[in-house]
């Protein structure tokens, strides 16, 4: 598929039949005009063509941007793929907006297209004030000698599908609304940035990627025992949580600051060898400890750990 850019890019020297449209979505109204468009060209052996624009008319009108519900890229596959040979895809500019109907066509259509078959919406509108409508398109299409076929709408059960519609869907999540009136999943592309890294269990705590730190278990109470593959308890990891009352450190290497600050529920601790370093603050405001054992692998105690 030749795509063109820009008017001046436009060179072609065979006729086309050509769909007129926003198609801002490409849903399945869209795919009807294009599949009506192409069984024509190709019963007439005259080249299929879309003209759409780039950017959407109401963007310029208004100066508010419209939601996007299909990629540039994800557009012209799909119109490739289709059997479409020239897409053009030009901006829609002041010059374009000031042009009379007439001009329109004539200039734009007929000169620059050589269109030979013309295919549009029930709706479709065109010109200076969208003075154009289907009534003088087709006058225009008898006084300059081409072929207009106009379409009526395309529903779904008993909704007219449009992109108004499909926009609507997206925004209130009916994700399932939205592609049944595409005719395919509505798509979001992006980066994925990196995240903090962690990993949450059905529990709610909350794990480093490698599962060796347990980062955070804000929803712990009563008895918990912390995994075996966990080797260190980050700073605050269950500061504050007041209905924990007993802990089972298996093969944990070092507590980090205030890694169980005002736990004043907390009454019962196990510490297993292997324990190196206790930060500070770790257990401070534990009123409900009265007895813990430290082991002899613990080489660190930082200050106010048991304040």
């Amino acid at each position: 598929m030749i795509i063109f850019n820009s008017l001046d890019e436009i060179n072609i020297e065979e006729n086309t039949a050509v769909a007129l449209g926003n198609f801002d979505g490409l849903h399945t109204g869209h795919m009807h005009l294009i599949g009506s468009m192409l069984q024509t060209a190709k019963e007439k052996g005259i080249a299929p063509a879309v003209f759409t624009f780039s950017n959407h008319p109401s963007a310029l009108i208004t100066g508010e941007k419209v939601p996007e519900i299909i990629y540039a890229e994800d557009k012209a596959k799909i119109l490739e793929e289709a059997g479409v040979k020239y897409l053009f895809n030009i901006p829609f500019t002041k010059e374009i907006m000031g042009m009379s109907p007439e001009e329109y066509v004539k200039k734009l259509l007929l000169e620059s297209f050589r269109m030979k078959d013309a295919f549009c919406g029930f709706n479709y509108r065109f010109g200076a004030k969208a003075a154009g409508d289907t009534e003088l398109f087709t006058k225009l299409s008898k006084e300059l000698g081409f072929d207009l076929h106009v379409m009526d709408a395309v529903k779904s059960g008993e909704r007219v599908v449009s992109s108004t519609v499909i926009r609507a869907a997206v925004m209130d999540g009916d994700m399932k609304s939205a592609a049944e009136l595409l005719g395919r999943p509505y798509v979001i592309k992006g980066t994925v940035q990196e995240g903090n890294r962690t990993y949450k269990a059905q529990n709610g705590a909350i794990y480093s990627a490698d599962l060796k730190t347990l980062v955070e278990w804000p929803a712990a109470s009563g008895s918990v025992t912390i995994p075996e593959s966990v080797e260190a308890v980050g700073p605050y990891a269950f500061n504050r949580n007041y209905n924990l009352k007993k802990v089972v450190l298996k093969n944990v290497k070092s507590l980090g600051h205030h890694a169980f600050d005002n736990c004043s529920g907390l009454s019962d601790i196990t510490l297993d060898e292997g324990l190196t370093s206790i930060g500070t603050h770790a257990f401070a405001n534990c009123l409900a400890l009265k007895k813990i054992v430290i082991p002899s692998s613990v080489a660190t105690i930082k200050n106010y750990a048991f304040w």
